[in-house]
């Protein structure tokens, strides 16, 4: 389903995309991609550039985690994503819009008071007791790859993996560096 925010600029054809994006600000590089907080018609998201986390494999993951209600609340949401035109010397082939999550957990973890803290522990516990009953594999589940809001919600932010089936996985290749 495309966001409104885009559809009234989306072609017919479904291959681009025309809007303006302002970038507000450099969050942080990984081994595979960087992430940029944008702005597009006075809201904010993320946008992820990277080199390997092909468009619908990474939507088949996404869905495949929001399928059950527990986890979903703290996957966060992906609006789009898609191929880089190549015009450039730009090292980036996908990109991918979603949901600005907040604060890096890794950064915002030791400014938390007690209360906090025991809220940000109880969600941690559920994302790793629901993600263990599920037989699910989160592949680089740590502080830096979790967002942490204003309300104190935690999101996952790093869920590529990349497999023939999702539900449940089926020849899965990990494409991460500390798989």
């Amino acid at each position: 389903k495309m966001p409104k925010f885009l559809q009234n600029e989306y072609e017919k054809e479904n291959k681009y995309i025309y809007k303006k994006i302002e970038v507000i600000d450099f969050l942080g590089q990984g081994s595979y991609g960087s992430v940029f907080k944008i702005k597009i018609n006075d809201k904010y998201y993320a946008m992820k550039l990277s080199e390997n986390e092909i468009p619908i494999k990474l939507l088949q993951r996404y869905k495949s985690l929001c399928q059950n209600d527990n986890l979903k609340r703290h996957v966060i949401k992906i609006y789009c994503c898609g191929e880089i035109e190549k015009n450039d010397d730009s090292k980036y082939n996908y990109y991918c819009i979603m949901e600005y999550g907040g604060s890096s957990l890794k950064s915002a973890i030791n400014n938390l008071n007690i209360t906090e803290l025991k809220s940000v522990l109880v969600q941690l516990y559920n994302i790793v007791y629901h993600t263990c009953k599920l037989r699910l594999l989160l592949t680089d589940f740590k502080l830096g790859n979790l967002t942490i809001t204003s309300k104190n919600k935690i999101k996952l932010i790093d869920i590529y993996m990349e497999c023939l089936n999702y539900s449940p996985c089926e020849q899965c290749r990990i494409v991460k560096t500390y798989s």
